[in-house]
């Protein structure tokens, strides 16, 4: 059973957050919270797998929750959520240790295999983030074209 532990400062979404993992018997919502501040007090009894945190919650956002979070305890898993594709939120929430990034809205499906990748081990980027950062990475020249890239055969260990 995967234990999650969800952070925003909407009652209302936490709710619908809550559901929506609820309809699967992987999970179990260990707590929700409006805030970090409570998030940090009831860590150690809730111990959650992954932690759904808000980009904007207020106070302390999700970016620095996130950083707060895995100082506390360094094995947790962290999902940012944020409201829309912003590809600043993703890099910011990534440099600071989230496992991934989801958009808030999406199809429950893609949340909860967001979660269970995250719990497993992986990381997890929203659809709608993910195309628009692999185009700043090529056009920044951090990743390179199709053209550039070694075959499989050239790949060690890779049988055509």
């Amino acid at each position: 059973m995967i234990r999650v532990l969800i952070i925003d400062d909407h009652a209302a979404v936490r709710g619908e957050l809550a559901a929506c993992l609820a309809e699967d018997p992987a999970f179990a919502i260990v707590a929700t919270l409006a805030g970090v501040d409570e998030a940090l007090r009831c860590l150690a009894m809730a111990r959650p797998h992954v932690v759904l945190v808000d980009h904007g919650p207020p106070l302390l956002d999700g970016i620095q929750a996130c950083s707060t979070l895995l100082r506390r305890r360094s094995n947790l898993r962290v999902i940012v959520m944020t409201s829309a594709p912003r590809q600043a939120v993703a890099l910011a929430a990534f440099d600071a240790g989230a496992a991934g990034v989801v958009v808030k809205g999406g199809p429950p499906a893609l949340l909860r295999s967001a979660v269970r990748s995250v719990a497993a081990g992986g990381t997890s980027i929203d659809p709608s983030v993910a195309g628009p950062l692999v185009r700043l990475a090529i056009a920044a020249g951090i990743a390179t074209s199709a053209s550039a890239v070694a075959s499989e055969s050239e790949v060690p260990g890779v049988v055509p």
